[in-house]
């Protein structure tokens, strides 16, 4: 009886490729594109509970206020955070906005990308239609919670 290699070789071949694949389906984005590609990688809304009318308004402010201020990289480093909220507010109607740019952006590049990444956080989770909460959106440049 002599034993035959060759009913070995095609289900391992297999797995190498299917182990191979796996592996480049889990290098990150990044690693594939361009650095100064400011293309909109993903978002993600963590959902809590339906907003108030005050929390609206607030957080509108803060989305407002992350759109025009124009030197994010010379203001503490590419990172900037803004809180909007009344005295009267019970803390669930305060709106927080972090941005956060790369080093090596220009106040240009970064203002830009703030700018872009706020107006996509009312676009890609709008308001009236999803589930409310956290919300995060991130390219290669750039993140934004809010």
């Amino acid at each position: 009886m002599s034993c035959n290699n060759n009913n070995l070789l095609i289900p391992s071949l297999i797995i190498s490729i299917n182990l191979i694949t796996i592996y480049l389906l889990n290098i990150p984005p990044i690693a594939f594109s361009s650095l100064q590609d400011d293309t909109l990688i993903g978002y993600s809304c963590l959902s809590s509970t339906p907003p108030t009318n005050t929390f609206t308004g607030n957080l509108e402010s803060v989305i407002n206020d992350l759109m025009i201020t124009n030197n994010y990289t010379s203001l503490h480093g590419g990172y900037w955070r803004f809180a909007v909220h009344k005295s009267d507010d019970v803390i669930d109607d305060s709106a927080f906005g972090h941005a956060l740019c790369r080093g090596d952006l220009s106040t240009d590049e970064c203002n830009t990308c703030v700018q872009k990444a706020a107006k996509s956080v009312v676009t890609v989770t709008t308001l009236d239609q999803e589930p409310f909460g956290s919300r995060i959106v991130w390219s290669n440049t750039r993140t934004l919670i809010s």
